[in-house]
């Protein structure tokens, strides 16, 4: 189960990609309402049970594999990863072809000027719904 903290919110529209992710991110608000700023996370779930995989998805240590090196030391595949002490923007989703099991990239601009950037299993985006214009 995730344990969320107090006033953690989703403030960016979710991006639904193929294999079943639901990718978001969130904000926290600082508790003391004196104080600016907060933290941000960038989640990665299974959009329809919103519990994590059989695999991992987010290459956490960088080594440019999807493997046991980024589970936790319980062995569970994280459901997500702490973007800092910033506000985190919408994720652009990069699907390449890569190396190892890395299949795409999750592209987070944040409120210190930088990219934060995690490979990822690689799903490309899908449609979810249409208009049809009749004349």
């Amino acid at each position: 189960d995730l344990t969320v903290g107090s006033g953690l919110r989703m403030v960016t529209d979710p991006k639904i990609e193929s294999g079943g992710v639901l990718v978001l991110t969130t904000y926290q608000p600082n508790t003391n309402s004196c104080t600016g700023g907060g933290n941000s996370w960038l989640f990665a779930v299974n959009y329809g049970t919103g519990a994590s995989f059989t695999l991992p998805q987010l290459d956490l240590n960088g080594d440019g594999a999807l493997d046991n090196k980024d589970q936790t030391a319980a062995g569970l595949n994280p459901v997500g990863l702490s973007l800092g002490n910033v506000f985190g923007s919408s994720v652009t989703l990069i699907s390449k072809k890569g190396t190892g099991s890395v299949g795409g990239q999750k592209l987070t601009s944040v409120s210190n000027l930088s990219v934060n950037s995690v490979g990822d299993r690689g799903g490309s985006t899908q449609r979810v719904g249409w208009w049809e214009v009749r004349h």
